[in-house]
């Protein structure tokens, strides 16, 4: 596990020398690569509309595309809010930027994201790997063109059963010539303090159809301002009105920078008209350093509402109230995150007679190291307050906005550093056959192979100062925090790394694994108390067969097949028992299991000529599969018992683990449309679809009384543990009931080119997605499916003549589950966008934006809207930018 490449080198070695052979067979053949490289001739939204209709009417599959309007000019200035504007995607935001995509109502952990072929799990601001990427570390400049299948192929990989999103970067053989290119753009943010400057640069050559190369760089500087109210925990029923009652409130302000950093640089060549093999070198930084002021107020526990004439109820839940008692914790955090993705592949393809053959072997990685500094003060007996009648402009007030600095001394000091990384290792060889068997055009099959892993660590170091203990009078006594708690925007000059550092406990001494640091401030010793590493080594074999011909007088093309895949499970996690992390050489859990699927699919396509119009029905099936989320899997073992109490019971006897037994998610998926093309071109369309999806093996949260003895753990183990016939909860995951999705989708796209001249620019590309999905949770009832609105739609209204083009874009989505164990909704809602583009002769574009112009806030809730649990106010944003080409 320490060495992931150890198994994957013999993989490359085999590929790659399976590469040299086709390259010589291709140079003594005088054959043409059938599917020959397209050039792509795309200018201005419309183009870009008409190209990415064009791709989806070709597909053999349910399939949508959004292509650039030229080289890294995407529509959108995010690669999330640009699939977003696809039928039934839709994104999660975190701190008003698009992160993660879902499709068709899954969670983003559904959707699989390859970038260029390779498998893609960028990892942010997460406390576990995932198996959904972040999207929003990537330049949307870097990218040609963005796919979302529906319906997959025997060939395409598994893991996706919402779907597959593909980035795929321009290759330099796909333009005549040399271009060079140059963009800067300036974004700004109602709600933040500075300025977003970003800058763009790329260069492409292709000489004489042999060889090409392109590079292109991004670069942008990024405020991370933003300011957030939340209800940090569920609501609970109120003793004297019955009414729900919030139980924890927090005010957040954060602050501070990032930048965020693009490279891509592709080498292809084609010795032969025969032949065709490429390098892609992608590289990507995300940094931030975040300054993070947070009040959190407990209205449970010891805390007493004042005056109960006062409050007011709504709906069963108490939505203003003032209370007394109330433990205030008043916290600084200081976070510096460095998040570093690189990707490498190389490949090629080759035609040989009646076969052609292609090949890729590559390497991904993904990886966050974040160290954070803090220093919380407490308060008991504060006054405070909460009202969220209007749940889009919550309140909370504090009496300790009363005090004075020197009366808040410090309780807790702390540093904490954590790495999360994901690595993959892959390679795949394609063969593909054209035959004379009737309907039959071509038979393919293919090997793949994939070896990821999964590692997680986390160290802590923390002094507690319980009471305010004399022990810490000096120098204690002077890191008090300066400036109005209450209000948390006007805090100053609270640093917790630097009195840290003044302490003498520095970032350099977080060294994940370290024991043995002492020191006069009592600060426990860095353990690794959350380490785990999982590794996924999975072989793929497919065969398949595609199809063209006529059936019913109509055209019809399509495909079926096969693809098995095996997948062999190993890991190993660190052991805790009573806050002490076990010696990993003697004790830690270990995992190894094997399981293995057949996934078959088909899809199928009628077409129909209908003059210069044309009537396409499409079908399709398959068996999809997605692997449970990582820290569902994570072996760590966590252990923690007490002593009885006065009536000889035991409260706290608890043992919380993931469970690496889990099955993988498995679907039957099937998908129905009808998709009319019409106009100029064929540039206009109206499209319908209906798909079923029936999931098994889904993942549930459960909690249950047990017995060591019920438990198979290692003796070692059960020898610290105290076996009196106690019973201890466990808090684990297991494989629940089946889940169900089902809806439709309607499409219409199309320019106005019927109307008088000066009139023929409009145009409007529009969609909607039903989506009706539920799951069984562990008592039978029927909940909905997380992260799935029910009702979601776009409709963008463009007009563009010769240099000038201008767009309103509206998408909006049903509110939708965030969290089945908490009951936790996030409220839906419509964001408009604005965007006008002008180009002049000289090869200059310049572009103004607006973004969420009618200022939407980003809100969640519990159980019912009134029970508010978050709002992020991300502002309306304008953007400007010049971007240059020759």
């Amino acid at each position: 596990m320490n060495n992931p490449f150890s198994k994957p080198l013999l993989l490359a070695v085999a590929v790659a020398s399976s590469f040299a052979a086709p390259v010589a067979l291709a140079q003594t053949t005088s054959g043409e690569i059938t599917a020959d490289i397209e050039r792509i001739a795309v200018k201005g939204y419309r183009d870009s509309l008409a190209n990415s209709l064009r791709e989806k009417q070709e597909a053999n599959q349910f399939k949508d595309v959004v292509t650039a309007e030229d080289i890294g000019l995407l529509p959108e200035n995010n690669i999330t809010e640009s699939l977003q504007r696809i039928s039934g995607v839709s994104i999660e935001r975190s701190n008003g930027e698009g992160q993660q995509v879902s499709i068709r109502g899954l969670a983003p952990n559904f959707t699989k994201v390859e970038v260029n072929g390779r498998g893609s799990m960028i990892t942010s601001d997460s406390s576990d790997p995932g198996r959904g990427a972040s999207l929003s570390a990537l330049s949307s400049e870097m990218f040609q063109e963005l796919e979302v299948i529906k319906s997959p192929t025997a060939k395409d990989a598994e893991g996706g059963i919402g779907g597959i999103v593909r980035l795929n970067t321009a290759k330099p053989l796909e333009h005549e010539g040399r271009k060079v290119g140059a963009s800067v753009q300036v974004m700004s943010n109602e709600v933040k303090d500075d300025l977003e400057p970003s800058g763009t640069f790329f260069y492409q050559e292709n000489f004489d159809e042999k060889f090409g190369v392109l590079f292109s760089a991004s670069h942008k500087r990024v405020d991370n301002s933003i300011d957030k109210f939340a209800a940090n925990n569920e609501f609970d029923e109120d003793d004297g009105s019955g009414a729900m009652v919030m139980t924890r409130g927090r005010d957040e302000v954060r602050s501070g920078e990032g930048e965020k950093t693009n490279l891509n640089l592709i080498l292809q060549a084609k010795p032969t008209e025969n032949a065709n093999v490429w390098t892609d070198l992608f590289y990507a930084r995300d940094t931030r350093d975040d300054l993070i002021q947070r009040v959190d107020m407990r209205f449970d526990n010891k805390a007493s509402i004042l005056d109960r004439d006062s409050i007011l109820i709504s709906n069963g839940t108490i939505v203003k109230a003032d209370y007394e008692a109330v433990r205030t914790d008043l916290k600084v955090f200081e976070r510096d995150t460095v998040v570093d993705s690189f990707g490498a592949s190389i490949g090629g393809d080759w035609y040989v007679g009646d076969w052609v053959i292609d090949g890729q072997i590559g390497f991904s990685q993904s990886k966050e190291d974040r160290f954070e500094a803090a220093i919380e003060s407490r308060f008991d007996q504060a006054q405070g307050g909460y009202d969220i009648r209007d749940t889009n402009n919550p309140s909370f007030w504090n009496s300790v906005d009363g005090l004075s600095p020197d009366q808040l001394d410090v309780d807790e000091l702390s540093w904490e550093h954590r790495v999360i990384e994901t690595d993959s290792l892959f390679g795949k060889m394609d063969f593909k056959r054209f035959v004379d068997l009737g309907a039959i055009e071509s038979i393919s099959f293919g090997y793949h192979k994939e070896i990821t892993t999964f590692n997680r660590s986390k160290a802590e170091r923390f002094a507690n100062v319980p009471g305010y203990s004399d022990d810490f009078a000096s120098p204690w006594d002077t890191l008090t925090f300066a400036g109005a708690p209450g209000n948390v925007s006007d805090w100053r000059d609270v640093s917790p790394a630097a009195y840290l550092n003044s302490l003498g406990v520095s970032r350099n001494g977080m060294v994940i694994g370290h024991t043995g640091w002492s020191d006069d401030y009592h600060f426990e010793d860095v353990t690794d108390r959350h380490r785990y590493d999982i590794e996924e080594d999975t072989d793929a074999f497919y065969i398949m067969a595609d199809l063209y011909g006529e059936l019913f007088g109509l055209t019809t093309r399509g495909n079926f097949g096969g693809r098995y895949t095996h997948t062999t499970t190993t890991g190993n996690g660190a052991v805790r028992v009573q806050g002490e992390v076990l010696d990993e050489n003697l004790f830690q859990s270990n995992v190894e299991r094997s399981d293995g699927h057949f996934l078959p699919s088909a899809n199928i396509a009628l077409v129909q000529e209908l003059g210069h119009d044309q009537l396409i029905y499409r079908a399709s099936f398959s068996r999809a599969l997605t692997r449970p989320n990582v820290d569902e899997l994570s072996p760590v073992m966590v252990f923690e018992y007490d002593d009885p109490n006065s009536d000889g019971k035991y409260e706290d006897n608890e043992i919380e683990m993931g469970n690496p037994d889990l099955d993988p998610f498995l679907a039957w998926q099937y998908d129905l449309g009808m998709e009319y093309y019409f106009g100029e071109d064929g540039s206009s369309v109206f499209g319908v679809g209906l798909f079923y999806k029936d999931v098994e093996n889904f993942t549930l949260s459960e909690k249950r009384d047990v017995l060591l003895t019920d438990l198979d753990l290692p003796s070692d183990i059960l020898g610290m543990m105290p076996d009196d016939g106690r019973s201890y909860e466990l808090k684990t995951y297991r494989n629940g009931g089946s889940a169900t999705i089902k809806g439709a989708e309607v499409n219409f796209q199309t320019p106005f080119t019927f109307l008088p001249q000066g009139w023929d620019g409009f145009g409007v590309n529009m969609n909607y997605t039903y989506t009706d999905s539920q799951y069984e949770d562990l008592d039978g009832n029927a909940r909905p499916f997380p992260g799935s609105s029910k009702n979601t739609a776009n409709a963008t209204v463009y007009y563009e003549q010769d240099k000038f083009s201008t767009r309103f874009s509206y998408n909006y989505r049903d509110d939708y589950l965030l969290d089945a164990d908490e009951q936790k909704y996030g409220a839906g809602g419509g964001r408009l966008d604005f965007a006008l583009r002008y180009y002049l002769d000289n090869g200059l574009r310049l572009t103004f934006d607006v973004m969420n112009i009618t200022g939407e806030k980003e809100s969640h809730y519990y159980n019912n809207a009134t029970q508010f649990a978050q709002l992020d106010n991300e502002g309306r944003i304008y953007s400007v930018s010049a971007s240059f080409q020759f």
